[in-house]
Formats: structure tokens, sequence, C-alpha cells
């Protein structure tokens, strides 16, 4: 077969691996009929191998099986089991494998997902960025009892929150579907340009243009937010961010992980005028002075992600500030941040 068609099917299903763990199977790649599939209880990667070399069926560790396959430098690969022994063979490389006995306990996990019934609706052509805009304003307290760490779909709406942040994104059309997709899920999901939606009972499915399935885990239960929480004051001051921000933000967002603290990020601070642009991680401090184009505007601080205020400030500069919020908004899309009481 290709050997870069089956390097390829395995990054795509790679991200629903995990080390080995106490659950069967969760650092394996599944061989099977075609397709590779990865389950980890928490999320689910299927995609179809269009090769007809991949006839073999088996489980097998997913870093072991990539990093053979990555070191392969021919076009072709020729793969064979044997004594539960898959054997990996090109022009230049010969390599053996060992495979998990397992398989079948896998399989029956796996199973319980029926992914060749689901049927799928097409998404809004807006869903990736609506993912983009609201994914970094999740809680990171999956002990929130108001299910917080949860971002929500409904139908047409996205919905997204922490104690001190609230995101509505209205999408183009209707999902159809309405569910939680904890935190710990929106990463992998923003990575893979899903095309259409299916739910069953305590999943979520999305499909890609090349038919690949990403499935996760959802919550079951109530969710606090609701669009009677986006109404727009009337009385409020306009604040223009200048255009040296994005540059100052990627350069200082090297030095902290959001990814695992999407809720600290960049402090923005207007004092006297000025726009101060800070960040703290463990021993390092930075703090950027910014001048702004108007500098009638109130004395305020928050704080942000800054993955976000980079995603949005490539749709605009533009800032609303009453006595208690900061608030972009966007003709679908509305962001508001409680500002800090030391302001």
């Amino acid at each position: 077969m290709k050997t870069k068609v089956l390097l390829d099917s395995i990054n795509k299903v790679i991200p629903a691996t995990t080390k080995k763990g106490l659950l069967v199977g969760g650092e394996m790649i599944v061989i099977f009929k075609g397709e590779l599939i990865a389950y980890n209880d928490r999320i689910s990667v299927s995609t179809f191998v269009d090769d007809p070399g991949l006839d073999i069926e088996c489980a097998i560790n997913a870093n072991d099986l990539k990093n053979v396959i990555k070191g392969i430098k021919e076009s072709d690969v020729d793969l064979s089991m044997a004594d539960n022994i898959l054997s990996i063979v090109s022009e230049k490389t010969e390599a053996e494998i060992p495979v998990t006995s397992e398989i079948d306990t896998i399989l029956d996990m796996i199973e319980e997902l029926n992914t060749s019934s689901l049927v799928f609706t097409d998404l809004p052509d807006d869903f990736d960025k609506a993912i983009g805009l609201t994914r970094f304003n999740v809680s990171d307290d999956y002990n929130d009892k108001h299910n917080l760490f949860c971002l929500q779909i409904k139908n047409n709406l996205i919905y997204s929150a922490d104690d001190f942040r609230l995101s509505r994104y209205i999408l183009n059309g209707d999902t159809g579907v309405t569910c939680l997709i904890p935190n710990n899920n929106l990463e992998e999901l923003a990575r893979f340009d899903a095309v259409g939606i299916s739910a069953t009972k305590g999943w979520v499915h999305f499909i890609n243009s090349e038919d690949a399935i990403f499935s996760c885990r959802t919550v079951i239960g109530d969710y606090p937010v609701n669009d009677d929480l986006f109404t727009t004051p009337t009385s409020t001051s306009k604040l223009i961010l200048p255009e040296e921000l994005v540059e100052t933000i990627e350069s200082v967002t090297s030095l902290y992980n959001e990814i695992m603290n999407s809720h600290k990020g960049i402090k923005i601070e207007i004092k006297n005028g000025v726009l101060f642009c800070e960040i703290k991680k463990e021993n390092v401090w930075v703090k950027k002075e910014l001048e702004l184009v108007t500098t009638d505007v109130p004395d305020v601080s928050f704080t942000l992600s800054s993955i976000f205020l980079l995603d949005i400030l490539s749709y605009t500069k533009e800032i609303k500030l009453t006595d208690k919020q900061a608030i972009f908004e966007l003709d679908n899309f509305q962001h508001s941040i409680l500002l800090q009481l030391d302001n």
C-alpha cells in the first residue's frame, strides 16, 4: 500500500489515543475492515483507508506504528500478520511490531458507538469559526456544578462561559443538535474541520470532508447560559485597540501554555489613556506599553485568552466598555468579560 496514505491515516486518528493506562487499548490503533480506529473512552476517531493493501486486522501501539511508518522513505509498504506480529516491509526497511491479543475487547467498546449507522446533518459553513471563537472561554474547573467546563451547542447557537466571561455565536444554520462538549475535547474538535454532525446517547459525532469520524463524549445536565445574558448595554464607551497589539501578543504568548491555562492568558489594562499588555509565567513577568488612538476612555483592566484575543482581532479592533464589562461584538458573535474591580 502507499506509505503516505497509511501515515496520513495514522495522523488522523492518533489524537484519540492515550498513554497506556487503565483503559484497555487506549494507546492502540485498531486496523479493522479497511479502517483505522482509535478510542480512549473520551473521544474516538476513525477513518477509512481506500487502499487494497490494508487487508489485515489487528490492534497495535499507535506510536510504534507511526514511528516506523514515518521513517520509511519509499512510496510503497507491505503489511502482513503472523503469530501476533505485524511485519512492515519496504524496499529498504523491515520491521516487526507485536500486536495485542485483546482486539476483541477493544472492538466491543468501539462498536458501541455504532458509527456505521449514523446519519449526519450538514454543519453551517461557519461552524469551525464558531468553535475557534468560543472554545478558549470555557471554564477549566471540571468540578463546576453548572457544567461551565463545557461548550454548549444548542441548535444554531454555541455558548461558552466561566465565572467572568460569556460567549455566544449564532451560526448561519441549524445543527439540529443540543449537547454539552467538555473542554478537554475541544482542541481535537477544532482541528478536525467538521462538515457534519450527529448525536447519540452520551456522544456527539462529527464527520469531515474525507469521511473521517470524530466522536466525543458529552455531558448530561443543564447549562446556565442563555440569550437573556447577551443584551448589549445602551450606554458604552468605545475602545479601539492599536494595530501593533497583534505583534505584541505574538511576542509574549510563547511564554505561556494557554491550552492548560486558558482562563489566565493576558491582562489588558487601560490607564490614563495608555494601554498596558501584561503576562505572567512562574518567575517571568512581561508588561508592554502601547499608545491608543483615542485616549478618552475610562481606566479599566480585564484578563482574557491571548489566543482568543489574536483571533478576534482579525475580525474587529473595537471593544465596547461599560462600568462592569468589556464587550467584543461581531454580527453573529458576542463576548463579554467582567472588568476587574481594582480599577
